[in-house]
């Protein structure tokens, strides 16, 4: 930057000039207008590089105080004396996850979904709706033809049930979207099924 700020400096009076006179000097002038557009389009894309660092930055900053906010609540919940029988995800692969995908998931052969967080869950702000409850999403896969249903209760304190959004066009086998609304926080059984084929699961949820 300090060197285009000299060059530009150094060369005004030239550049100013019309490019006549003698060849030399024309040549000289045309020279230096050329150096000097050529550094200022390398200042024009340092600075827009350096935009964009900033941008990426306060990204990366925001991300990383919503981890904090996720580790804070894990960390309440471990310091509790909660003893939510959470749900540990058995990595059983429904048809068409790959073993090395299923990291998160629970199933029992027949039904299977997706449990983040090991089964504490912390709800960050984008989680949290405007009357408190918390929505979560989690993803189920169906073994056995037939609509997902679920149902939940929280098991350590009254609480209004849970309220479930499951979205059309899955089809009636496979995978299937839903949207979990947990009224509070706190130790919630939660339970999906397809027909006679039933899946159970508990998670601890925990306000970030």
């Amino acid at each position: 930057m300090k060197r285009v700020i000299a060059l530009a400096i150094a060369v005004a009076a030239l550049v100013a000039l019309p490019a006549q006179g003698s060849p030399p000097v024309a040549k000289q002038i045309a020279q230096l207008k050329r150096q000097v557009a050529a550094l200022q389009t390398k200042v024009a894309t340092l600075t827009d590089g350096n935009r964009k660092l900033v941008a990426t930055n306060a990204e990366l900053r925001q991300h990383a105080d919503g981890l904090e906010a996720e580790n804070s609540a894990l960390r309440r919940y471990i310091g509790s004396s909660s003893a939510c029988p959470v749900t540990t995800p058995n990595r059983s692969n429904p048809p068409g996850v790959a073993a090395a995908d299923s990291t998160n998931i629970h199933g029992n052969g027949v039904l299977w979904v997706a449990i983040a967080y090991g089964g504490v869950i912390p709800a960050g702000e984008s989680n949290q709706q405007p009357d408190g409850s918390i929505r979560m999403k989690f993803p189920w896969w169906r073994g056995v033809f037939g609509e997902l249903k679920i149902t939940g209760v929280r098991l350590d304190a009254a609480a209004p049930p849970l309220r479930v959004e499951i979205p059309s066009g899955y089809g009636n086998t496979g995978f299937q979207a839903s949207g979990l609304i947990f009224p509070t926080e706190g130790c919630w059984e939660v339970t999906g099924r397809v027909g006679s084929a039933a899946l159970t699961l508990v998670v601890q949820v925990v306000r970030a």
